[in-house]
């Protein structure tokens, strides 16, 4: 539905991530760009130091690789612990 937010939820190991990617090749199959759905995987070392309050980092570095899409139209993010 549009406007409204899809959340997956559930212990380990039940294919809440293989849901998530299901979901992002159907959006691409119904004609969403690749470059309109950012998946974030915050599992990733890369982002362990993140906090609630400066999440707008990683729009911001999503912006700078595609500034044309200042309003993306799909967001899918996955996480197996709390931020």
């Amino acid at each position: 539905m549009p406007g409204k937010a899809t959340v997956c939820i559930g212990v380990r190991r039940r294919g809440k991530s293989t849901f998530m990617f299901q979901l992002m090749k159907k959006l691409q199959g119904s004609g969403v760009a690749r470059q309109n759905i950012l998946y974030l995987n915050l599992f990733d070392a890369r982002l362990h130091d993140l906090q609630h309050d400066n999440l707008g980092v990683i729009l911001e570095a999503y912006f700078s690789l595609y500034p044309e899409k200042r309003t993306p139209r799909r967001f899918i993010a996955f996480s197996t612990k709390p931020i």
